[in-house]
């Protein structure tokens, strides 16, 4: 099966995860006991897909100390994503953080570069320089409240670490499989998400307001990361990685529709119409 069928139905299952993610994050008075449970959730999930679909039969990791540093290096950058995701979808509408997240992307095509000596063509610079211009603008907001540009500073961060994280996976399919690297990715980095450990009472508040909605987003979270892992192991990165990004525009489009987001319409159209443009021009 082509590696556009993979990440076709991968940015379908992430579109659906940034909008539902964003009303759990909003209601929760947690994000860290969201991000607990939300991954507790995930890692249950990774592993019955995991056992049922026979892909333990397959289970095999490269224990070199160079293969072993690669995986090591994923499940840091993968638990700072996952210990702040929350926290910056809760202070950012689902919109603006996926435009924001467009500078994942740029962080991966550098990473890239070192990784897979992928050349960073003139297009490539244009395209990169594209996006960091997107987050300008979705970031420029005379009206912007504080905890909003402590929002835009999380969300820069996770970014940021999933952006490395991302550049790993290529390196990570090809020193085990798909199966095995999603598990482990899932299930290593619950240790930055769980410790110091939260009250047993403050985890029980955030099930019972949310726990249905955090189910369906670490569903989609885990379908989607396991179809995004079979498109790298058929297809280029630095084509994937940027085309994944399609996500981003499907969000502020029904952000806008379904979420009412609709302060700074405008620049966010702007944004992520600039951010696309950018990606067309980095898979050149």
């Amino acid at each position: 099966m082509s590696w556009i069928i993979y990440a076709c139905g991968s940015i379908i299952m992430f579109t659906g995860l940034y909008l539902v993610q964003r009303t759990v994050a909003v209601d929760s008075k947690n994000p860290r006991a969201t991000a607990v449970i939300f991954n507790a959730t995930a890692v249950v999930l990774a592993l019955l897909v995991f056992i049922f679909s026979g892909a333990f039969k397959n289970f095999s990791v490269d224990t070199s100390p160079k293969a072993l540093g690669f995986i090591a290096l994923a499940v840091f950058t993968y638990g700072l994503f996952e210990r702040g995701r929350f926290m910056a979808t809760k202070l950012l509408d689902a919109s603006t953080y996926a435009i924001v997240g467009n500078i994942s992307v740029l962080v991966a095509y550098i990473c890239a570069y070192f990784l897979y000596s992928e050349p960073l063509s003139f297009s490539k610079l244009i395209g990169a320089s594209l996006i960091l211009v997107a987050l300008f603008v979705v970031s420029f907001d005379k009206k912007i409240r504080r905890t909003s540009i402590f929002g835009l500073l999380i969300a820069i961060a996770v970014c940021i670490s999933v952006g490395i994280a991302w550049s790993l996976d290529k390196m990570g399919t090809k020193l085990t499989n798909p199966e095995t690297y999603s598990i482990i990715v899932w299930t290593a980095p619950f240790i930055f998400v769980a410790f110091p450990l939260l009250p047993l009472k403050t985890l029980k508040i955030e099930v019972k307001k949310s726990f249905s909605r955090i189910f369906i987003v670490a569903g989609l979270n885990v379908a989607g990361y396991l179809l995004q892992l079979n498109a790298f192991q058929r297809g280029d990165a630095n084509v994937i990685i940027p085309f994944l990004q399609l996500s981003s525009f499907l969000t502020v489009i029904l952000g806008i529709l379904f979420l009412n987001e609709k302060q700074g319409i405008k620049r966010k159209i702007f944004a992520v119409i600039l951010a696309i443009i950018g990606v067309f021009f980095l898979v050149q």
